[in-house]
């Protein structure tokens, strides 16, 4: 007889806070999870090795690939680890599902893990990193990407312990906010980047009624107007909901990779449906499996396009309207993080 799932520990950053969302979901379907903070670090690290090797790096006095007092206990990579381990032996769990992407786990922790329970990994990084996501997925008992593109070539390569698990949402947590008052042309959510500076800026182009959010936008803006626009570094929980229910179009700008092939979605292409708001969002192969452009979401590949879809959506409310309610009635049905965890149940079960 197989032994059922009964405790799970989640290892993954805490904001966003897909962590959380698994936790309830694991809960719901009697299953107990645990969180632990892949960010956690000390005093020591924060305040003195960092910033050491931050002034090395930028006098090139050590290689961007090296860092001082990278054995001591209290760096933060040895220090998580350690946090990780203590957590995973005091709770005991059955499975270790660690969420991948921008840190990295040394594999005498994976192995010592492994000696005593289920270790899978989901990759929810963008598909530009093939080399580091593909070779992680050997580490694991099961590996799942978010990007089609990298599990086939997972496959090419041999490894047919990987699969496709794309993100969910909580609709619990993303919610239309009846009666609120929509008085933004367009929000932004999301880190500055070169690509994503480019895109704002196009869209500045068609109206300067914009709210963004995110890091380093206020520093990157610096003598442009639209820095006043920028309402804060991060958002979450209710603030993040309101200023999805509040904007007329949402604009979700990845950048990665080529137009043409890129895989993998971002969790605002399931969240801004799921709050009843609009999403205007650049192409990706997989959405197709979830929302159907031109129904559900709006899509671009250009920045003419982007520019003439924020245009014509905000000269026609009714065809607003129509897609809001439309993306909404299909997210929230669907696509819920019961989903995530019942694959993960199944996939664990079959291994034991």
């Amino acid at each position: 007889m197989v032994a059922p799932l009964r405790r799970v520990l989640l290892y993954y950053i805490t904001r966003p806070p897909i962590m959380d969302h698994l936790r309830m979901a694991f809960a719901r379907r009697g299953i107990e999870a645990v969180c632990a903070d892949a960010q956690v670090n000390t005093r020591l690290d924060r305040y003195v090795f960092h910033p050491i090797n931050k002034q090395a790096h930028n006098f090139r006095i050590l290689p961007k690939n090296r860092v001082w007092f990278a054995d001591h206990p209290l760096t933060q990579r040895n220090y998580r680890e350690k946090v990780l381990l203590d957590t995973f032996r005091g709770f005991r769990p059955d499975m270790v599902l660690m969420i991948r992407g921008l840190f990295g786990i040394r594999i005498p922790t994976l192995e010592t893990i492994q000696r005593e329970a289920r270790l899978f990994g989901w990759w929810i990084e963008s598909d530009d990193r093939w080399e580091s996501a593909l070779e992680q997925a050997p580490l694991y008992d099961r590996f799942y990407f978010m990007n089609s593109s990298l599990q086939r070539e997972a496959v090419g390569r041999g490894l047919e312990h990987t699969a496709v698990l794309h993100h969910a949402v909580d609709s619990e947590a993303f919610f239309p906010i009846e009666g609120i008052r929509k008085d933004i042309d367009l929000c932004f959510v999301g880190s500055w980047s070169e690509s994503r500076n480019a895109a704002l800026m196009t869209a500045y182009t068609v109206t300067r009624n914009i709210a963004i959010c995110g890091r380093k936008w206020r520093k990157r803006l610096r003598g442009h107007p639209l820095r006043r626009n920028v309402v804060g570094d991060y958002l979450s929980g209710e603030a993040l909901v309101t200023l999805y229910n509040r904007s007329r179009i949402v604009l979700n700008h990845t950048g990665w990779g080529d137009p043409g092939t890129r895989s993998g979605f971002t969790m605002r292409i399931l969240e801004v449906p799921a709050c009843g708001s609009l999403l205007l969002t650049d192409y990706s192969e997989d959405m197709a499996l979830f929302v159907t452009p031109g129904e559900h979401v709006v899509v671009y590949r250009t920045p003419e396009e982007m520019a003439a879809r924020i245009g014509e959506l905000l000269g026609n409310p009714g065809l607003r309207a129509e897609i809001e309610r439309a993306g909404m009635e299909r997210v929230r049905n669907h696509f819920g993080y019961g989903a995530v965890v019942d694959r993960l149940a199944e996939d664990y079960a079959a291994l034991c």
